[in-house]
């Protein structure tokens, strides 16, 4: 029960089943995996550890708990005896492929934190290169080019809108990695707003409408495999009628009910980016924060982090990574000369080097006051289910801007791709060659 409600984004519940199993048999190793997971997103690392010391040293326990052993000790600050765990579980016979690419990119995560980057890309590349998802290049530009053609400045001036004028929802958007969660973070230490996390509504929303159109129109190239046809939806987009579109508002303001009396709710789904026309139109009183950072810095920490799911299949090559930013980047630029809704452009480098200055914009943009906890985003205790978990928990750093310098090498392919300069490389002593 606790790993499908958790599945399911009901995480305080997922605990509360996880405990109960606990008190039924201590050493139930799934709950003590689930648990232990759940300590980790809310940064209770020291209590996890005790957790799962328990089973992490028999040689009969699972992967599973062994890899969620190793990242408590990682966010601990304890990289040596988690880089030990690691290899010593890679070294294991047995392991199934899929536990060993969860455990390559742990271990790619811990070596880059130790300053030992070559041995981090080539962990991270063994992981990729375990079982790459299928990524549609063709249809990602096609959905690109169809959202375009459907909602261009004519269309956006003629599709009618919502009457559902609420103000409340904030949508954080960008690639990811690209400062989403810190963003939120921030945001959601002010005491009128709700951060929602990574929601899945307008995901979904799609869906439901791709498949409406798909019962009635011919499929298109565009969709995500296995995921619905995206682009199908754009058919009928312009046949909602205010009636459909007040009742996807309902239903998208109803999926928050623990954000009662909140002012400003965040939904930092990076990929919302794709549907901002649609969300123009649903929710005409929304907000939107574009999050930026540089593109290589970007496209090197999706490909060493290890997303899952199709809609993030980009990101385990970097041929892949530079086809979803330059349809992205394109895509952003179409919707920041047509769309009604008000959005305002966070690039991380500033956000890193003035965060009082940033964040008070940012406030100013979803028509908050200033409050100075925003300043203290790590102390605020939330559980963050999002690859950036244990970034957010500590106060500002620098480590991540120009981190791709420390890649000069192995981060070519993608420059060249991405049609920029190389980065300059970096000399032992990790400042940047002349």
């Amino acid at each position: 029960l606790g790993s499908v409600l958790q599945a399911a984004g009901k995480l305080t519940s997922a605990a509360a089943a996880y405990a109960a199993a606990l008190e039924r048999n201590a050493m139930h190793e799934r709950a003590l995996t689930g648990l232990a997971v759940l300590l980790d997103l809310e940064g209770r690392y020291e209590q996890g550890l005790e957790l799962t010391a328990r089973l992490a040293d028999q040689a009969a326990a699972g992967p599973e708990l062994k890899l969620a052993h190793a990242r408590l000790l990682r966010h601990a600050g304890q990289s040596r005896q988690a880089i030990q765990r690691l290899q010593a579980l890679l070294e294991a016979p047995g392991l199934h492929r899929r536990a060993e690419q969860h455990t390559r990119f742990a271990l790619a995560g811990v070596l880059d934190a130790e300053g030992r980057y070559a041995e981090a890309f080539a962990e991270a590349g063994r992981a990729n290169a375990l079982e790459p998802p299928a990524f549609d290049a063709a249809g990602c530009r096609d959905f690109v080019a169809q959202s375009m053609r459907c909602y261009d400045r004519a269309a956006m001036a003629r599709l009618p809108r919502s009457s559902v004028r609420s103000d409340r929802p904030v949508f954080i958007v960008g690639m990811p990695r690209s400062g989403t969660t810190l963003v939120e973070q921030i945001l959601a230490a002010h005491p009128a707003v709700y951060g929602a996390g990574e929601r899945n509504d307008i995901l979904w929303l799609v869906e439901e409408l791709a498949q409406r159109a798909q019962s009635t129109t011919p499929p298109h190239r565009g969709g995500v495999k296995g995921r619905g046809d995206y682009a199908a939806y754009l058919d009928i987009a312009a046949d909602l009628e205010v009636a459909d579109l007040d009742l996807f508002a309902e239903r998208y303001l109803a999926g928050t009910p623990d954000a009662a009396g909140a002012r400003r709710i965040t939904d930092k789904m990076p990929s919302n980016f794709r549907h901002l026309g649609l969300i123009d139109r649903i929710l005409p009183g929304a907000r939107v924060i574009h999050c930026r950072r540089n593109p290589l810095d970007t496209g090197l920490s999706c490909f060493l982090h290890g997303f899952s799911g199709s809609e993030l299949a980009f990101a385990s090559d970097l041929g892949n990574i530079a086809i979803y930013y330059r349809a992205y980047r394109h895509l952003m630029n179409h919707w920041r000369e047509v769309l009604a809704l008000p959005m305002l452009e966070i690039d991380y480098e500033k956000l890193i080097d003035n965060l009082e200055g940033e964040s008070r914009r940012m406030l100013e943009f979803v028509g908050l006051e200033w409050d100075s906890r925003c300043l203290r985003f790590h102390e605020l205790v939330r559980v963050v289910n999002t690859a950036s978990q244990a970034q957010v928990r500590r106060s500002l750093y620098r480590s991540s801007v120009g981190r791709h310098r420390h890649y000069a090498r192995e981060l070519e392919p993608l420059a060249e791709a991405l049609k920029m300069p190389p980065p300059p490389a970096t000399s032992a002593d990790g400042r940047g060659e002349e």
